[in-house]
């Protein structure tokens, strides 16, 4: 992968990890930083559907953003914003999994919070943008963006856009179509 792509496509995971997190008041400079950020890329791909999105949820009022982010993925089973599945979640496997996943944040340097599960995904996102073994998980994890892009699709989300463009970040190192 070109340095440049490899750098878009950090921004591209940076950017989408910023919007599927919670919107609060400390996140509010970050999103003025990555709406600079997207406007420098060429508006193709995946910058064009985060800018998309940008354009409409940087216009949005603090409030309203904080109260779309609850009803699309607080109040919804089926637009969970974490990576494992709920089989994995009932059965015991969850907890392997998940201490597995933060030993190799741990491993690459990459200290997770403490208050958050290691599959949320705007946690994954943010490791993917920094190092290539997190685009590897991202990547085993295909199935359910795509599942979780299909349900903001069917309820008409634009945070469709922002899973779109997950998916299409690094379409030559990811094995999904």
């Amino acid at each position: 992968m070109s340095r440049e792509h490899a750098g878009v496509s950090a921004a591209v995971l940076g950017a989408a990890a910023l919007f599927l997190d919670y919107p609060s008041a400390e996140t509010a400079p970050d999103l003025a930083l990555v709406s600079e950020v997207l406007r420098r890329l060429p508006r193709r791909g995946p910058v064009a559907r985060l800018r998309t999105f940008n354009d409409w949820w940087s216009a949005l009022p603090p409030a309203e953003r904080e109260m779309l982010y609850v009803e699309t993925f607080d109040m919804r089973a089926d637009t969970s914003l974490y990576l494992f599945s709920s089989d994995a979640r009932s059965d015991g496997r969850q907890g392997r999994a998940l201490l597995a996943l933060r030993e190799t944040y741990r491993r690459h340097g990459f200290e997770p919070v403490a208050n958050e599960l290691p599959d949320y995904l705007p946690l994954v996102l943010e490791f993917a943008a920094r190092a290539d073994e997190g685009r590897r998980i991202l990547g085993a994890h295909a199935s359910p963006l795509r599942e979780l892009r299909q349900s903001l699709e069917r309820i008409g989300s634009p945070f469709a856009e922002v899973v779109s463009a997950i998916l299409g970040a690094d379409k030559r190192r990811w094995p999904w179509p």
